[in-house]
This record gives C-alpha cells, structure tokens and sequence, in this order.
C-alpha cells in the first residue's frame, strides 16, 4: 500500500513539474514574440514607450498583492475545512483588491505627472489610466491564479497561466498590427487580467462557494508575505545588473 501511495506521489510530482515547465515555455514566448512585433510595426519611440510600461508594472505590481499571493501557497494548503478556506481566499482577496484599488487610484489621479516622468509627454496620460487599470485586474488575477497553485490543481494553474500568455501575446499583437498602438496594447493587458480574474473566482466559488471576509489571521498572513513582496523588484535588479555585465564586463552601481 505504503509503495503504491508513493509511486503515486512520484507520478503526479513528476506530472506536475512536466506541466509547469510547459506553463513557463509559454511565459518565455511573451518575449520572443510580442517584442519582434511591437519593434517592427512601431517605431524606435513606441517600442521604448512599451519597455518603460513594462518596466513599471512589473516594479510597481507588488505594491497591489502586498506578497499576499505567495501567502496563498503556503496557508491554504493546510486548509481542510471548506469554511476556513472561503474565509483565508476572500480575505486576502479583499485585501489584495483593497491594495490594488489604492495603486490604481494614485496612478489615475497623478497621471499628467507620470506621463510626465515616464514618456516626456503628457499626451500620453490615456496610456497611464491603462496601465492603472492593468494594475488593478493583474493584483487580483495573481490571488485567484495561486489559489488553485496552492492546492495543487495544477492542470487548472496552467491552463489558466497559459491562456493568460497567449491571450496578452496574441490580443496586444492584434491591436498592435490593427493601428491601435501601444494604447491598444495595454488595453490588450488590462482586457486579458480582466477576463482570467472572472473566470478563475467562477471556478472558485464553484468550489468553495462565496462569504464575507473577517481578515482572521490577517497579521499573521501579513508578516509573512510583506518581507516576500520585494522578490520581483530584487529579481528585476539582478536581470539588470547581469544584462550590464553581459554588455560591458563590468557591473553599474
């Protein structure tokens, strides 16, 4: 008995890791696709206007999710009881909403100032309110994605992280070749969180059903993830820093 159940485990580990290099093969085709796109159907500004939207989203990102994604996979595993785990999702959901409404806010209502700052033209303020918004669905499509990563449902993770990658790739691509710009492509971003957020909470519910948050243990949830918020951030210095050392053989401080 004790041989089958481990020859179990092996089997769904080693089909979960074939499974979630699939889903990171598809991560890396953002770049190899979209980027050729955009820099051959736009010019030398629009592609830097595009690197600079990247950039910030995915600096400023962890500021909507305060880590609480990553607090996800390792307090909801333990969970058993369908009560307590509605109560954990939607409390931190809340609050990842809560927090992502707050980055979204401060971004619209300074948008004449980042544009500004970012582009060197506030004319470009629309592309901003995108980026908001983009914010806003992307805090709460990474809570909703994790939950079935933190349950290991790993066929119902992937398919949701790959259609959310073919989606932005092929949509951001459409808009792009159609004439709408970088506008049109970060509308593409916004529009694609936005559908894999409504589907996965429909999922969610189906299984857990739906309740109102009472933030127990939310402190406790908290110093755990806050420390873990700054990875994308440290991860992105640490691409930079190896991009300057690949280029020049010595490291910028």
């Amino acid at each position: 008995m004790s041989n089958q159940t481990g020859t179990g485990i092996y089997e769904k580990f080693t089909r979960d890791t074939g499974i979630m290099t699939i889903v990171h093969a598809f991560t890396a085709l953002r770049s190899l696709i979209l980027l050729p796109v955009i820099a051959k159907a736009l010019d030398a500004a629009s592609y830097g206007i595009w690197a600079q939207v990247t950039v910030t989203l995915l600096l400023v990102f962890p500021l909507c999710t305060l880590g609480l994604d990553y607090a996800l996979n390792r307090f909801l595993p333990h969970k058993t009881d369908r009560r307590e785990t509605r109560e954990l999702f939607f409390s931190v959901a809340t609050t990842v909403a809560g927090s992502s409404a707050v980055v979204a806010a401060v971004i619209f209502l300074l948008r004449n100032q980042i544009a500004s700052a970012l582009f060197g033209d506030t004319e470009l303020i629309a592309i901003v309110a995108l980026m908001a918004g983009t914010l806003f669905f992307r805090g709460l499509a990474s809570v909703a994605t994790n939950y079935f990563r933190a349950f290991r449902q790993t066929k119902t993770y992937a398919t949701l992280s790959i259609a959310l990658e073919l989606g932005e790739i092929g949509l951001a691509a459409f808009m792009v070749l159609t004439g709408h710009g970088i506008q049109g492509a970060v509308l593409a971003l916004l529009v694609v969180r936005a559908f894999v957020f409504l589907v996965a909470i429909g999922l969610i519910i189906r299984q857990v059903g739906i309740g109102l948050p009472r933030f127990i243990n939310l402190r406790s949830y908290l110093g755990f993830s806050l420390p873990l918020m700054t990875l994308p951030m440290m991860w992105w210095v640490l691409n930079c820093r190896k991009a300057d050392i690949d280029l020049t053989g010595k490291v910028f401080l």
